[in-house]
């Protein structure tokens, strides 16, 4: 089941040659300069589709989602000096994004294990009514590892090809297929998702 996202860019990440020169220097104080941070603003807004798809499939609402974004962008800002390679920007982002979304959930169920936040959220997504299959398998790909989650989303959120994909994480074609084939294959078992068992992802 391919879910349609329109609009969606086909952009690579490009990296300014001012940018690249910042990102190697030795040293850096204070806040990154503007060019740093535009060029920032820049890569969320054109895969801002990908990062917004991570939040969402951890909170059941449009607001919530876009709030965690928010908040992992200003995180990813603040401490863009811990990024060692630029052209792994969005992986990075998208790792920040998620463990927003996984610290959200630790807040709001203090009192369990992050095994059983992910049970519950699970449950409640099992018995709600009304949810369309995009949703459903939003839920699903939540509970993927992040490496494999992260090649589902790019393939068919984002609908890139499997070169693209493996251009942009620095992996060889092969590595974003099997990761891809295992990620398919879990999918596949999650009892939400009869599609699925039918292989008509």
């Amino acid at each position: 089941m391919n879910l349609p996202v329109k609009g969606a860019t086909r952009s690579m990440v490009v990296v300014p040659e001012d940018v690249e020169r910042w990102f190697r220097a030795t040293a850096h104080v204070g806040m990154p300069p503007v060019y740093v941070r535009e060029w920032l603003g820049e890569v969320v807004r054109s895969h801002y589709r990908l990062l917004y798809s991570i939040a969402r499939g951890y909170c059941h609402d449009a607001t919530s989602a876009e709030d965690l974004v928010q908040n992992a962008v200003l995180s990813g800002l603040k401490n863009l000096t811990r990024l060692r390679e630029p052209m792994s920007v969005l992986a990075w982002l998208a790792t920040i994004t998620r463990n927003s979304c996984l610290e959200a959930l630790r807040r709001r169920e203090a009192s369990q294990s992050l095994d059983a936040s992910a049970d519950f959220i699970a449950t409640k997504v099992a018995k709600a009514d009304n949810l369309d299959d995009g949703t459903l398998l939003l839920k699903a790909i939540s509970k993927l590892p992040e490496k494999l989650g992260f090649v589902v989303r790019m393939r068919f959120l984002e609908e890139r090809d499997i070169e693209e994909i493996a251009c942009l994480l620095g992996l060889r074609r092969n590595t974003v297929e099997v990761r891809l084939h295992r990620a398919l294959k879990r999918l596949a078992k999650d009892p939400a998702l009869e599609a699925l068992k039918d292989g008509r992802l």
